[in-house]
């Protein structure tokens, strides 16, 4: 009797075994179809003709061109013509160039203040007093060679210039006085050169202003000297300075 009941224990386990396989394997099959669902919606397959060869080579080769064909340029549409011409230009411009010297020919001009015929030097409507202080105090600091002379002012320089462009008959003594004192100031600056520079007449020229104004500054200063060697009879007083004849 006790057999029995074992021999009905074991084949009811056996039969609960296999049903519990049999659920457990259908478990996991349904399990591995819907991991495979989600994994073919969130990468899509893409499926390859059969016929296809593993491995094969996507590169297509293009078309060749032959060798008597020319490539021509693209025409420009009208946009980009407008859009090329409004474009500012970026490039400085190149410095205008003077010449170094001033040519003969035109230094008269520059210093000529006469109007061309037909027209009128009207004076300009500018309420600014023409001062020349200031001017002469700083050229009075101006030691190195080419610097203008100080206490020479630009109508000194005009009147100057047109003393040696008229004919000596028609200049007068005080003209040439005023010439000779402003040329012997302009001495050893770039505007003395420029003047007497390619031209021998003018040079001639400036040189006798510069001599007859020399000659007069020492005949003023001569009567000066005798007055004072007869007031002290050739003697050397005690109290004598230099800064008394300076």
């Amino acid at each position: 009797m006790s057999n029995n009941i074992e021999l009905i224990l074991l084949f009811g386990l056996a039969i609960l075994y296999v049903l519990w396989a049999a659920v457990y394997l259908q478990f996991e099959k349904w399990k591995r179809r819907k991991a495979e669902k989600n994994a073919a919606a969130i990468l899509p397959r893409k499926d390859v003709p059969v016929t296809d060869i593993l491995g094969k080579s996507s590169f297509v080769l293009p078309a060749s061109v032959p060798l008597d064909t020319t490539l021509k340029p693209l025409d420009t549409t009208e946009e980009e013509n407008e859009k090329a011409a409004e474009k500012d230009d970026t490039f400085v411009p190149e410095p205008e160039k003077h010449p170094l010297q001033v040519p003969d020919e035109e230094l008269d001009d520059i210093f000529n203040d006469t109007p061309p015929e037909g027209e009128e030097n009207e004076p300009m409507d500018i309420d600014v007093s023409l001062d020349y202080e200031e001017e002469d105090e700083e050229l009075q600091g101006c030691n190195a060679p080419g610097a203008m002379a100080s206490g020479v002012s630009f109508e000194d320089m005009c009147a100057a210039v047109k003393v040696l462009a008229k004919a000596k008959e028609t200049v007068s003594e005080q003209e040439e006085q005023e010439a000779g004192r402003t040329l012997t100031e302009l001495q050893h600056t770039d505007m003395f050169e420029q003047l007497t520079a390619n031209h021998p007449q003018r040079a001639e020229r400036v040189t006798e202003l510069i001599n007859r104004h020399m000659e007069n500054f020492r005949q003023e200063r001569e009567p000066i000297t005798e007055v004072y060697d007869n007031e002290t009879n050739g003697k050397i007083p005690d109290d004598f300075g230099i800064n008394d004849i300076v």
